[in-house]
């Protein structure tokens, strides 16, 4: 294994070299436990790896991120904090799966990136985005659009945003972790945030 080991550190970070690894252990102990086509599993040591980032706007960084921001993506941005999801399901969410209603948006198995589906709780800052959204420009089928299309991604406007409010370090995926520490720092126990 080292031979691959190495070379695959000239191209990949350790925790991708891990995920791969933890894949052929995996294979080795179906060899063993369930096919019976070894007798014992060799060790896989893994490799060390930085401790996990963890960013999350302050509530001033979250305001003057929100002043920044050109209007279209203003409801996007807010939607994020407001849900905890992530970019691929914002920008992929269909308003045939939001009910207004009942206050909840629905993500269809194979949009999430477990591929379960799940219901979102839409809270007043998320009911808000929506209505920011249908305002900015109602399309037929997709929430959040660029000038009247599906918007592919936040983009170029991402970054000049953050520019323009002094944001270092931080990435749209850090507004999960922005919705997750405003919950808990506000009294939300992690089984209910589950």
């Amino acid at each position: 294994l080292w031979p691959y080991i190495h070379y695959r550190r000239s191209t990949v970070k350790n925790s991708t070299i891990n995920r791969e690894l933890e894949v052929v252990r995996h294979i080795l102990n179906l060899a063993k436990k369930e096919w019976c086509r070894l007798e014992t599993v060799p060790y896989i040591r893994m490799l060390k790896e930085p401790p996990p980032r963890v960013r999350f706007l302050s509530r001033r960084e979250a305001d003057r991120l929100m002043l920044a921001l050109p209007p279209h993506l203003q409801p996007v941005v807010q939607y994020a904090i407001a849900t905890g999801c992530r970019a691929s399901e914002i920008l992929s969410l269909e308003w045939s799966r939001v009910d207004l209603d009942r206050k909840v948006a629905w993500l269809d198995h194979g949009t999430t990136k477990n591929g379960h589906a799940r219901g979102i709780p839409l809270n007043n800052d998320a009911m808000i985005s929506l209505s920011l959204a249908k305002a900015h420009g109602c399309h037929c089928r997709y929430v959040f659009t660029y000038c009247g299309q599906k918007m592919g991604s936040v983009g170029s406007a991402w970054r000049r945003a953050l520019k323009r409010a002094d944001i270092n370090d931080f990435r749209f995926h850090d507004l999960r972790h922005t919705f997750a520490s405003w919950h808990v720092m506000a009294g939300t126990s992690l089984i209910e945030l589950m």
